[in-house]
């Protein structure tokens, strides 16, 4: 049996919406909204994680040795370089997985998918427009307020050294976001900085209206199709 290709996937997740980017910048929050807004489907590629990450470590080497490290090896250990390259390592992976499970979803309606795997040149070979999707990152001092305001990471009390875990993760995103940065101006696609200047509903109203035109394509189309073709003559 052949693969698609990108052009066959590309018809086949043209409903999709995708907001991307670096962690703590808002994405499921806005995510969701929108979904409760227009009654559509929202995937959340962290509420994947522990499947996923199951699946690649059968035949992925590091994602096996990181899910049988100890917190302190995974989070303490290493440096903040070593955390991103893990990152981008697994992404690419997470990506096949995560295209899979659109495909097996319905495709008579726009689904929001949001992530922080999410990069510019894992998605443009899937894109139909640059309205179908945007990214965000947060500014250094919006990032380490959301940080200390939702209490990560989770698992500070379970390490020796909750402040350096801290300072690794910060560290780590900031790389994250500095790459995304990069490869958006790259794609030329659109990005939204987070700096707490403009409140949620502000920011959701952005992305609504960045999505707004390939959303009414969508649901016009699928009005179209699902409307009765009458034969008789007038």
């Amino acid at each position: 049996m052949s693969l698609p290709t990108n052009s066959e996937v590309r018809n086949q997740l043209a409903h999709i919406l995708w907001i991307g980017g670096a962690t703590d910048s808002g994405k499921s929050t806005v995510a969701t909204i929108l979904g409760e807004r227009f009654d559509i489907p929202v995937y959340h590629f962290d509420h994947a994680d522990a499947r996923q990450s199951d699946i690649l470590a059968r035949s992925v080497p590091e994602v096996s040795r990181f899910l049988q490290a100890s917190l302190e090896e995974r989070w303490i250990q290493p440096t903040p370089q070593i955390m991103f390259e893990y990152l981008l390592l697994t992404f690419p992976h997470r990506f096949q997985l995560v295209i899979g499970d659109l495909l097996g979803m319905p495709q008579d309606q726009p689904v929001i998918v949001e992530g922080f795997g999410l990069l510019p040149e894992l998605i443009d070979p899937v894109l139909s427009s640059p309205n179908q999707a945007i990214w965000f990152v947060p500014t250094d001092t919006f990032k380490w307020s959301s940080m200390v305001h939702r209490n990560k990471p989770s698992f500070s009390s379970q390490v020796s050294d909750p402040h350096r875990a801290r300072i690794n993760l910060v560290a780590r995103d900031k790389m994250l976001a500095d790459y995304y940065r990069q490869q958006v101006a790259s794609y030329g696609y659109r990005l939204l900085e987070i700096d707490g200047s403009h409140s949620v509903e502000e920011i959701t109203h952005l992305v609504e209206i960045h999505f707004s035109k390939y959303m009414t394509t969508m649901l016009l189309h699928k009005k179209l199709c699902s409307k009765p073709f009458s034969s008789t003559s007038p």
